[in-house]
């Protein structure tokens, strides 16, 4: 299971990714055991962002990034 910390982590470092790409933020957040999600509702687009396997310090890590649609 991952940590808070890591999860935290996870969610603050894909924000800054998209608002560095100019992708307007999620709906919503929820964090799961191994993961965060972020939800879309206009698009019906999750993001899942599996943080099972990383270290306690994301700083230089890369997040294993998962798109599905809300079909």
């Amino acid at each position: 299971m991952a940590s808070l910390k890591q999860k935290i982590a996870a969610e603050r470092k894909v924000k800054a990714l998209l608002q560095r790409e100019g992708i307007p933020e999620p709906d919503r957040v929820e964090y799961g055991f191994t993961c965060v999600r972020m939800f879309w509702e206009a698009s019906k687009v999750v993001l899942v962002v599996d943080i099972e396997e990383f270290a306690e310090d994301l700083e230089n890590e890369l997040l294993g990034l998962d798109v599905f649609p809300l079909d």
